[in-house]
């Protein structure tokens, strides 16, 4: 048995503190059953409220404007294109540390770079990559399964096409994000229990519940 402990690290998009531990009336079991039996930081601040800084600041410790995560990195006004190369990661610290690493899910840390720039071993299930970037790694392509979506309310955002922003999906479970970046997450962790003596470091990142509000049929209205 390895002497440092494994690690998973579960990360839910745009997803309000407020939203956990029956703080909302939306159920939410599962991730509640993690809070409980995981470690949970109750004192968490944002200092760029977008997706792309945040996770920049939550791989690297650093602010953006020392990790160069300054904006949203896929967009054409934005400022930069991600992480600096330079910045000295967690991933980075775990790697040196002897630990076998796996990302599962959305990055939007850099257009430029990937997990494997930074300490990472294996990408699964990749989401908010630059394709360019993804075949110069060697890393598969995101798996596009067909979603069956009734549209409830689309919205439109300045110099933007209409968008949907909520409906119903009815389709099957096996086609959300959070599926596929789960299993792929899973995988990962049978994989690297092979190794017994070696500690793993994964992390599943799901692009729920970020718009677009599609639940399953199933789950609708609960």
């Amino acid at each position: 048995m390895p002497t440092q402990s494994n690690i998973l690290l579960f990360v839910s998009d745009q997803q309000q503190w407020q939203t956990v531990n029956g703080r909302c009336p939306a159920r939410s079991p599962h991730i509640n059953r993690l809070a409980a039996e995981g470690m949970t930081f109750e004192r968490p601040y944002a200092t760029v409220a977008l997706c792309c800084p945040s996770r920049g600041a939550l791989l690297s410790g650093q602010f953006p404007w020392h990790n160069g995560v300054l904006n949203q990195i896929h967009v054409p006004e934005r400022t930069t294109t991600g992480m600096r190369p330079e910045t000295q990661t967690y991933s980075q610290r775990l790697n040196e540390a002897g630990y076998r690493l796996g990302y599962s899910g959305k990055w939007h840390v850099s257009w430029e770079y990937t997990p494997l720039d930074f300490g990472f071993h294996d990408v699964r299930a990749p989401h908010g990559y630059n394709p360019a970037t993804l075949r110069a790694a060697g890393i598969a392509a995101e798996e596009r399964v067909a979603r069956d979506i009734e549209t409830e309310w689309r919205v439109t955002w300045p110099g933007d096409t209409p968008r949907i922003f909520y409906g119903i999906d009815h389709g099957a479970e096996e086609a959300t994000g959070a599926h596929i970046a789960t299993s792929a997450g899973i995988d990962l962790i049978e994989r690297y229990a092979d190794t017994a003596e070696t500690p793993w470091f994964i992390t599943i990142n799901v692009v729920e519940p970020h718009d677009p509000y599609t639940p399953l049929a199933n789950y609708a209205g609960h």
